[in-house]
């Protein structure tokens, strides 16, 4: 025993004053002070609840304890857990527990900011509810109109508070930025789901086509002029004028004047005294006629 106690004595010695003054360095090291941002892990929620309340993100906790422990203290990552498995609806209050924050020997916790977690549970249901597609006023160009709009998928599957969903018929989706759109659009949009605490649902987007139409409109055109379209003779109309009415995109029927109508009889070969022939009628295209007035007219040679 002896032999051991004296053999290597001196680097024994050494070893022991090397201890001696790191204990002292840090009994007289000076104290400071860490704030600690510490996530909080929210654990085991039961199936049938839905958290309701705005949960807590992190813990601000307060320490104390020498630099260099500090140090190495910061460099560290932890979460602090709440286990929720016996969780009932309603709210409850879970008092933080400062012997769960893992520490070194000789740091100890000044104060824990919140010290209480407040949390609200609520019970939950299932649901199937339709998707509908929400469009701006002047989300399409004047003349213009929605033909149909398609959603997929068309339907889904939604777990949130049952308070919520009680009187939820539809899940709306963001304003579809069609900006005064002219031709068909499609596209991916979210689901406007912010004001829900879901538990799970299937998606919270949704693929989007927008069928985009011209508006259809009817106008009568009165007092187009008859015209003769054949030989070079003189003829005289009985009546020369006609209405006609037309149907067609609102963009082009609105701008049509009667001389912009080309409304006529034709003549195939002489005609040596009278003759009754039907009005045709030329028009722009994509714009359809409905109705003549009259359909036929008198055709008289002059010369």
């Amino acid at each position: 025993m002896m032999r051991w106690l004296t053999a290597n004595w001196p680097l024994k010695l050494l070893s022991l004053a090397i201890a001696i003054v790191l204990w002292v360095f840090v009994r007289v090291e000076a104290r400071n002070e860490l704030a600690l941002r510490v996530p909080l892990q929210y654990a085991n929620i039961p199936e049938q609840l839905v958290m309701i309340s705005d949960p807590e993100p992190e813990l601000q906790v307060v320490v104390e304890g020498p630099g260099t422990l500090l140090a190495s203290l910061e460099r560290e990552s932890q979460t602090y857990k709440i286990d929720f498995e016996d969780a009932r609806p309603g709210r409850q209050e879970v008092r933080i527990s400062t012997d769960r924050i893992r520490l070194p020997r000789g740091v100890h916790v000044l104060r824990v900011v919140p010290s209480v977690i407040e949390v609200e549970f609520a019970q939950t249901e299932r649901k199937m509810l339709p998707v509908r597609a929400i469009l701006a006023e002047d989300s399409i160009a004047p003349g213009y109109e929605i033909g149909n709009v398609e959603i997929e998928p068309e339907r889904i599957e939604i777990v949130a508070a049952k308070t919520e969903l009680a009187g939820l018929e539809a899940l709306e989706t963001e304003t579809l930025p069609l900006h005064g759109a002219k031709t068909d659009w499609s596209g991916v949009v979210q689901l406007k789901t912010d004001a829900l605490h879901i538990k799970s649902i299937t998606t919270r987007e949704v693929d989007v086509y927008v069928k985009v139409v011209p508006v259809m409109v009817e106008r009568l055109i009165a007092d187009v002029p008859v015209q003769v379209r054949g030989p070079r003779e003189q003829y005289r109309l009985s009546p020369d004028r006609a209405t006609v009415r037309v149907f067609g995109p609102e963009n082009l029927v609105k701008k049509l004047t009667p001389e912009a109508v080309e409304v006529y009889v034709n003549v195939r070969r002489p005609i040596s005294g009278r003759a009754r022939l039907p009005v045709m009628v030329d028009l722009p295209e994509q714009v359809a006629l409905m109705d003549i007035q009259p359909s036929e007219v008198i055709v008289e040679r002059t010369n």
